[in-house]
């Protein structure tokens, strides 16, 4: 399985929880972090493409990421062709996982994943209070006239405690049962991670750095 490995830049301490304002702009001038997806369907047809994951959102007390998922749709005869869905709503299940097997100051992700099972994005640098862990779950989209499943993406984020990586992991694990401070936090977070590995641009294939 190939890894994706990239130093991560040296930051300054920034503040565990921004003013509404800053928030608001960080959301909205933010990059999408750009992830492999997978999915499948009935008679043999198969989903592989990215998602653009935009913003973090809450309906009804759940945390939602909104994204775009673009791709390739295949059947047992080939490629059906190319299609874009925007927007989409994964279901986000956050937890406190457990410290990421990957060597410190790197960025880890698989370039394809086993069957069944959706992308995985390690950031680590040093210890933290804890990993957070994000799944955004399987979502069921229309692709050219094709019923398609996606597999989870899951999302695993250490940092190191005195820059604003760590700190924004430790708020967001401390606020998990305050929905809306919770994803505020995650889209401050999103916009550092996006910062440091430009997005991730191309589905994990390259970054452009």
């Amino acid at each position: 399985m190939k890894k994706l490995r990239l130093s991560l830049l040296a930051l300054a301490t920034i503040a565990l929880v921004l003013p509404p304002a800053m928030a608001a702009a960080d959301q909205s001038s933010s990059k999408p972090l750009v992830l492999s997806i997978a999915g499948s369907g009935d008679g043999g047809v198969r989903f592989s493409g990215t998602v653009a994951v935009q913003r973090f959102v809450q309906r009804n007390g759940e945390v939602f990421a909104i994204g775009a998922v673009s791709g390739t749709v295949s059947g047992p005869a080939g490629p059906i062709g190319t299609s874009l869905s925007l927007p989409v709503s994964f279901p986000v299940h956050i937890g406190d996982g457990l410290t990421p097997h990957a060597v410190p100051g790197s960025v880890h992700s698989p370039a394809s994943s086993p069957t069944g099972r959706g992308a995985r994005l390690v950031l680590v640098q040093s210890s933290t209070c804890g990993v957070l862990h994000l799944d955004l779950g399987a979502v069921n989209l229309n692709l050219l006239g094709v019923a398609v499943t996606t597999t989870p993406v899951t999302i695993d984020i250490n940092g190191d405690t005195a820059g604003p990586l760590g700190n924004l992991v430790c708020a967001a694990l401390a606020t998990v049962n305050n929905v809306v401070g919770l994803v505020n936090v995650l889209n401050s977070l999103l916009s550092v991670i996006t910062g440091l590995v430009g997005g991730l641009t191309g589905g994990l294939g390259g970054v452009a750095m």
